[in-house]
């Protein structure tokens, strides 16, 4: 009987064995099953990475005349864009002295004459200065005519820079001379790069 026991007992113990080396070995297959379908996916999402790459790279070579040419066109327009800047300076400038001067034409006083209008621009970061040169038939058209050059609105720091009464003949007049600043006639200082590469 104990024979008999015993060899029951290495039975269920080579039947436990089995089933243990069964779920290793189903084990053992499942993980190389799922390796495998790991190992595809990667291949076929490789696969398509690459053809992707592949697309993108000849769709790269299809433009890249047009980016040659966009190239081309930024760097002819960054040359020409001090032109520009000096254009859009001009017309802003030369607007300017139209105002200016369409208000003198209304605003002068019957009794004043002008006998020249000058103008200076050493520093380009302030405003260009006008001078007006004439002459009147006494010192009250003078004052009026400083108050209406100080109205204007494109003109600024209006100063009657001096008066001086003259005899010609039998009749007097003065001569004055007055300065101002032209409004919107400031430029901006240009880089020391720029001013260098000009």
């Amino acid at each position: 009987m104990p024979f008999i026991n015993l060899i029951q007992d290495k039975r269920l113990e080579a039947k436990r064995l089995d089933q243990k080396s069964r779920v290793m070995f189903l084990a053992f297959g499942s993980s190389i099953a799922v390796s495998i379908l790991g190992f595809g996916f990667l291949a076929v999402e490789n696969f398509s990475k690459r053809a992707q790459a592949d697309q993108l790279s000849a769709e790269l070579q299809q433009i890249a005349p047009l980016q040659r040419q966009i190239d081309a066109d930024t760097k002819a327009s960054q040359a020409l864009q001090p032109r520009l800047t000096t254009l859009q300076n001009a017309q802003t400038i030369t607007a300017s002295w139209s105002h200016v001067l369409e208000h003198i034409a209304h605003q002068t006083p019957a009794e004043v004459w002008l006998t020249a209008i000058n103008s200076t621009a050493q520093d380009p970061t302030k405003p260009v200065q006008a001078t007006f040169v004439g002459e009147a038939v006494s010192q009250a058209p003078i004052s009026e005519y400083v108050f209406r050059l100080q109205n204007s609105q494109f003109l600024d720091a209006v100063n009657l820079k001096y008066t001086q009464e003259k005899d010609l003949a039998n009749t007097k007049s003065t001569d004055f001379e007055i300065d101002a600043n032209v409004t919107g006639t400031t430029l901006e200082a240009a880089p020391a790069k720029d001013s260098q590469a000009k």
